[in-house]
């Protein structure tokens, strides 16, 4: 094979090329629409509530670290946490029902 032809792209002969990638694609992990409906639901967060989630609930950082990275006591983390979930539960709950979107609280 010369040089040429190894650098051409291969065609590959199947007919739903897309049925075949979408099949091989993991399971179980959310898709593009499901994180941009987090994405959303994390900015409408209060921004304090936002970092106190995030640090704790998606990076999986303790409590204590969390506090000490954001300079507050352990316990207004742990606050800022529940009252984040109560927001997000809130919010989802109402779309579920179609009745309401997310929005910043204060």
């Amino acid at each position: 094979m010369d040089r040429s032809a190894a650098a051409r792209p291969r065609i590959v002969d199947i007919d739903d090329w897309q049925a075949v990638a979408e099949h091989r694609q993991p399971s179980g992990l959310p898709g593009f629409d499901d994180g941009l409906a987090l994405s959303e639901l994390l900015g409408a967060l209060d921004r304090e509530r936002r970092e106190a989630f995030v640090l704790t609930q998606l990076l999986g950082m303790p409590y204590a670290d969390a506090a000490a990275a954001v300079g507050c006591p352990i316990g207004t983390v742990r606050s800022r946490v529940a009252r984040a979930r109560a927001d997000l539960t809130g919010w989802l709950r109402s779309a579920e029902t179609c009745t309401g979107t997310p929005g910043h609280q204060p």
